[in-house]
């Protein structure tokens, strides 16, 4: 009798059942799916490439500019603000970038910063001096060091892609550090 009663219900309740049956399959993808989700969020995190930030302390180094004359970088009491421009004269989105780096590079004696435009020491010195100029930025200006930085200083002042912005200051203090494009509604006049 019971049998028959719950095969009745059954009919009666097909739809619903259904449903039911539906609903907690969709459920369940949903679950997994969201968990998938989360351990590849987390596998991304941790290959995503290691990136200067605010409050990080960077080191002191030493590069050669486009002449070969040693540049010390160093940091105490008596050392300037820095501005670091990191680009590549091959990147077409550091040429990009130069437009809005050119008012830093054109007030940095006004704020008394020095700014240093730093590419790897493997870029021909040639490629660098046109590449600044195409770009409005002639190589002989005061405004400015073009340092060449070996791989160990670019490892440890993080520059993992161009262009790289960063702000350190006199004490070796990142006060502010931009991956990628940016425009000067991004940068304060605070910041540089």
């Amino acid at each position: 009798m019971r049998i028959v009663a719950f095969i009745k219900l059954m009919r009666e309740n097909r739809w619903t059942i259904v449903l039911s049956g539906f609903l907690l399959v969709i459920g369940t993808m949903n679950i997994l799916l969201i968990r998938q989700n989360l351990k590849l969020r987390a596998l991304l995190e941790q290959s995503a490439p290691k990136r200067l930030k605010t409050g990080d302390i960077v080191t002191s180094f030493t590069a050669h500019d486009l002449a070969g004359n040693t540049i010390d970088v160093t940091y105490g009491h008596d050392s300037p603000k820095r501005v670091l421009l990191f680009f590549s004269p091959h990147c077409r989105y550091s040429a990009s970038q130069f437009p809005s780096w050119i008012p830093i590079i054109q007030n940095s004696s006004a704020s008394k910063t020095e700014v240093l435009l730093i590419a790897m020491d493997t870029e021909h010195a040639s490629e660098i001096k046109n590449f600044l100029g195409a770009v409005n930025c002639p190589p002989q200006s005061k405004g400015f060091k073009v340092a060449l930085i070996p791989s160990n200083v670019r490892d440890a002042y993080k520059f993992s892609m161009t262009p790289t912005t960063v702000v350190v200051s006199n004490e070796g203090v990142v006060e502010n550090a931009w991956n990628g494009l940016i425009d000067l509604t991004q940068i304060s006049s605070r910041s540089v």
